[in-house]
């Protein structure tokens, strides 16, 4: 195996990688044309690698189009599923999180509250009452 043909096996899973990155991130982000395009982009030029330099790769060392094409696929579905699940998780902890800090502040204005009525009750028992006599 030649150094060219180990330069190129990198280069080839390189492509491969990032194509199926951006082909699984396709439904998390705005621009989904955009990583569309990114992925498509990779995975072509991963296959015309293959196709290109198939006279100089005799022990098959790169990957054939159909491996290029299951390997994509089958790493941006799992990484879908993976990024799904987490991102799922994270929007439970934060909903918890958010819920925990909603009760925090309802229970600091009741004891707020209480404390109002705690120094109104006490002012207007500290209050000299006066009596007026009736003058009626």
């Amino acid at each position: 195996m030649t150094s060219l043909l180990v330069l190129l096996a990198i280069v080839q899973a390189a492509l491969l990688l990032w194509a199926a990155v951006q082909l699984s991130s396709v439904l998390l982000q705005s621009n989904r044309l955009r990583s569309v395009l990114r992925g498509l982009v990779a995975l072509g030029a991963a296959i015309a690698l293959v196709r290109y330099s198939s006279p100089s790769d005799p022990s098959r060392v790169l990957c054939t189009t159909g491996d290029c094409l299951v390997l994509v696929f089958c790493l941006a579905g799992v990484r879908f599923v993976a990024v799904n699940n987490e991102a799922e998780r994270l929007l439970e902890e934060r909903r918890i999180a958010g819920q925990a800090a909603a009760d925090a502040m309802a229970d600091a204005r009741r004891a707020e509250e209480g404390a109002r009525v705690q120094a109104a009750t006490a002012a207007i028992e500290a209050r000299p009452t006066r009596l007026t006599p009736w003058s009626g």
